[in-house]
């Protein structure tokens, strides 16, 4: 006689959740509302609840920036008029803000990405930003570039010849020709 015994379920133990660290401190927050302090501390109580509900915003990486196509635009949530353009050409890193005088849209070119990285054109963005904040039309200090860092006309020219002209064009001996009769005779020691 074969009797159906039923195993005995086990209830299931309940899933822990690991509680994140920002939802600890804004009920502690709450908590500490709840006790009725008053003035300063509880508007700073306030303040700091309202930062932690306030939505995470993450940080854009470089991968954000790589992943960009030509056409497409990239803001930065964190950092007020940083953006990120992409054309063909490659990745401007730029700053947008309100002329203080004439309320127009401007741009100001802090470099492109590849040439600086991510950390410099932040940190250039921030000394932007601090400019316009003060009420000035922001701008990047150039360093002067001294005549010792200039390369020299002629050697402008061997560069064009080398790594363009003779690789791309087919009428690259008549270039030769022409810089080599009219302005490398006279000109090829100048600063270019």
């Amino acid at each position: 006689m074969a009797t159906n015994i039923v195993p005995l379920r086990q209830p299931k133990a309940e899933p822990t959740t690991k509680r994140r660290p920002r939802d600890e401190a804004r009920e502690l927050l709450e908590q500490a509302l709840d006790t009725g302090v008053r003035g300063s501390l509880r508007d700073a109580i306030k303040a700091a609840l309202d930062v932690a509900t306030a939505p995470v915003k993450r940080e854009l990486t470089d991968l954000n920036y790589e992943a960009l196509k030509p056409g497409q635009r990239l803001l930065d949530p964190n950092r007020p008029g940083f953006l990120a353009r992409c054309t063909r050409a490659g990745i401007k890193m730029l700053y947008r803000y309100q002329h203080p005088e004439t309320d127009q849209q401007k741009e100001v070119l802090i470099g492109r990405y590849g040439d600086i990285t991510l950390a410099e054109a932040r940190a250039l963005w921030q000394d932007l930003r601090r400019q316009r904040m003060d009420g000035k039309v922001p701008a990047l200090v150039e360093e002067e570039p001294s005549t010792t860092d200039m390369p020299s006309l002629g050697e402008l020219c061997r560069r064009y010849m080398d790594d363009y002209a003779s690789q791309v064009k087919r009428s690259w001996k008549d270039d030769e020709w022409l810089l080599n009769r009219y302005i490398l005779p006279d000109y090829a020691d100048m600063p270019a």
